[in-house]
């Protein structure tokens, strides 16, 4: 009999249950998990240090790399700015940090490996570059141009302020003069000496909104965003001069110049650098291209540190030949996470897992990297084997018995859409999006043996969870299906489980199951007769997954990041939530927790931690 058919006659379970408890209320305020470290999300806003040192923010928080090793990188300290930053200016033991928000900061950092905040100060807009000149800095505020005075730090104090008929998207200085621009009306030049304050002089127009401006000497190099770079002489700045013209259509909005060489970050490639020792005829002599563009570039002790997939370093002693020398963490996107003898493993959307040593939990620093033939869907383990599927290369398996160097052990290229892998006892579980999952014997889990697919009938069945020779499949959809795998390689379909919008997740704690589902709340049931499981009650919230911890259910995914206690199954009682919550890759090994986000980077909480 077809499987199609059993579905058909399948028993939707409508259980009236011993006891139903609706909807678990939670009382008081609840301990906020706030996470003991963050690595990735987004490297940007660079500074220079010293040699051997460089700022940077990462994520929400302002770091100090060590790269005196570029192929070792590592955190020094770290400094959280609520709302993250778009450029950092160092100017002597003080930072000037402007924020991604309102506000800005001025930071102390004699002591670099404790840097502290002197001073936040707020304005009506987000600010844009801030511009020295000696102990004054200009800043962008809307359509006000605000000039601070810095020579205290601990008190920055506005001393003019003046207004302009534009809203400009950049501001810049050289020498005595001062630039703004603005879309499609080009750089208007100011002299920022004249005796009643800045007093506008001359105008160079521009067909698209201009990007970043510099200058040497009298001439300035202006970037026109998609176009190219304008090469123009303002020894007399009422009458500026086109010297020449760089046709460079993947220039974006900034630029910077080394003695005479010209870099730009664009999108493919990632930086392209001209020699401009004759401004009359710049000519390309370079170029880097990786799979994932910047809009920024630092340049200082004949290094380029370009915030591209995290933070590349090259050697820049011969400008015309650019040489690649370290990185820092993976990309900005992680999404899943391995973690065994102090290593977290690390994959995101590149083709490499990053290998980040978690001795002390919160300082964790990337290692190495393991370089893959595709992008992973899926990374998980069971001891010392590590598991990665993709879309390109199918299903590895990697030995872990030195844990900063991998060693590929197995391959097998037949399963290409693997999304999720469960291991229970000897067997495995490899959930695919076309709606099958594959069973694999693992008594030698260092190369798992094909038995069978099992046709779920489902578009994207989720995962899979074992229970004594049962598979409980969360089927999307379709709902939890119950198969009986006493003889792996004829798995047979016993029942269906449904919840309103189907069952997306299941996670089991002993004979307990937490089902979550899209836009439903998520439920638990007794499986203690897995044939005829009642369900005890549901949560107040509509996470999309699960996770176990001891006695403890932790909520992920959509509207997810709260814990439940469980020790009395018939009574769970909400005990803490996670700060800014948690994603479906999220991953428990021990008393740590592993939260992969894109845009917070893989944060690791102690779940045993006291509020």
């Amino acid at each position: 009999m077809k499987r199609t058919c059993l579905f058909r006659s399948a028993i939707f379970l409508i259980v009236c249950p011993l006891l139903v408890l609706s909807t678990i209320a939670s009382s008081g305020e609840l301990p906020v998990r706030k996470p003991i470290a963050t690595i990735g999300g987004g490297v940007g806003a660079l500074c220079s240090e010293d040699h051997d040192r460089l700022w940077a923010a990462v994520g929400e928080d302002l770091v100090l790399f060590n790269v005196t090793d570029p192929s070792n990188i590592y955190i020094e300290s770290k400094l959280h700015l609520e709302g993250g930053l778009n450029q950092t200016v160092k100017n002597g033991n003080v930072l000037h940090a402007l924020g991604k928000e309102n506000k800005f900061w001025t930071i102390d950092i004699e002591d670099p490996l404790d840097p502290k905040i002197l001073k936040e100060i707020s304005l009506e807009r987000p600010p844009k570059p801030i511009c020295f000149m000696g102990d004054q800095g200009l800043i962008l505020d809307g359509s006000k141009v605000k000039v601070f005075d810095f020579s205290e730090p601990r008190d920055p104090k506005p001393i003019q302020e003046f207004q302009l008929d534009h809203w400009p998207n950049l501001i810049q200085t050289g020498g005595t003069l001062g630039f703004t621009g603005r879309d499609r009306e080009g750089i208007r030049i100011y002299d920022l000496s004249a005796p009643g304050g800045p007093e506008e002089v001359g105008r160079y127009p521009l067909d698209r909104y201009p990007g970043g401006l510099v200058m040497k000497d009298s001439t300035a190099y202006i970037v026109e965003s998609q176009m190219g770079i304008h090469v123009v002489d303002l020894s007399n700045p009422a009458n500026p001069q086109k010297v020449s013209y760089i046709e460079d259509r993947n220039v974006m909005e900034t630029v910077q110049l080394f003695q005479n060489y010209l870099c730009l970050p664009g999108t493919k490639p990632d930086l392209t650098i001209y020699d401009v020792s004759d401004a009359h005829h710049p000519t390309k002599v370079a170029e880097i291209d990786s799979p994932a563009g910047t809009l920024e570039v630092l340049l200082t002790d004949g290094r380029i540190f370009l915030p591209s997939e995290g933070l590349k370093v090259y050697d820049f002693s011969t400008p015309s030949d650019p040489h690649f020398l370290g990185k820092y963490s993976h990309p900005h996107l992680p999404k899943f996470v391995y973690y065994r003898s102090n290593i977290a493993y690390v994959g995101g959307d590149a083709s490499e897992i990053a290998l980040v040593d978690c001795s002390e939990p919160k300082d964790p620093r990337v290692k190495g990297f393991v370089q893959l033939k595709g992008t992973p869907r899926c990374l998980t383990g069971i001891g010392k084997y590590l598991y990665v599927a993709g879309n390109e290369f199918g299903l590895e398996v990697y030995d872990l018995t030195e844990p900063l160097k991998p060693e590929k052990i197995h391959h097998d290229g037949r399963f290409q859409k693997v999304h999720a892998i469960s291991f229970g006892g000897n067997l495995a579980a490899a959930a695919e999006w076309n709606g099958e999952v594959q069973i694999f014997d693992i008594a030698d889990p260092s190369h798992p043996n094909w038995v069978t697919s099992y046709d779920s009938g489902s578009g994207s069945p989720y995962n899979a969870e074992w229970l004594d020779e049962y598979m409980i499949v969360a089927g999307g959809r379709s709902g939890l299906q119950l198969v009986d795998v006493t003889y792996p390689f004829s798995p047979v379909f016993k029942n269906l489980i449904g919840l309103e919008k189907g069952v997306s997740h299941i996670t089991l704690l002993g004979k307990t199951a937490v089902l979550t589902a899209q836009q439903s709340p998520a439920a638990w049931f007794d499986f203690s007769d897995p044939i005829y499981p009642k369900k005890l009650g549901e949560l107040e919230e509509t996470p999309t997954s699960s996770l176990s911890w001891k006695d403890h259910i932790v909520l992920t995914g959509n509207q997810g990041g709260q814990v439940y206690d469980f020790v009395d199954p018939l009574n769970p009682k909400k005990v803490a939530v996670f700060e800014d919550g948690l994603n479906s890759q999220s991953a428990i090994f021990g008393d740590l927790l592993f939260a992969p986000t894109w845009w917070k980077g893989l944060r690791i909480f102690d779940l045993e931690q006291q509020e």
